[in-house]
């Protein structure tokens, strides 16, 4: 994923509110450049956290994705 592309939050399912860096919610995406058909605010339904820092493969990136899974109803 191209991190300028994309706004990347993670928040409460049941509220909406925006979880802090760490904590694990539903992933909610908007997308910064696309013109046709944008994305703005799209719930996943899957459930992660973002970290700060970089990856094990040695790539330096703002924000990771970490361990995603499948919403229960």
């Amino acid at each position: 994923m191209n991190n300028p592309d994309f706004l990347i939050e993670v928040i409460y399912p049941k509220t909406g509110e925006i979880l802090p860096l760490g904590e694990e919610g539903e992933l909610v995406v908007t997308t910064l450049r696309r013109r046709c058909m944008p994305l703005i605010r799209y719930r996943t339904r899957d459930i992660s956290a973002i970290y700060d820092g970089s990856c094990n493969c040695g790539a330096i990136l703002d924000q990771r994705i970490m361990n995603v899974k499948r919403m229960e109803d």
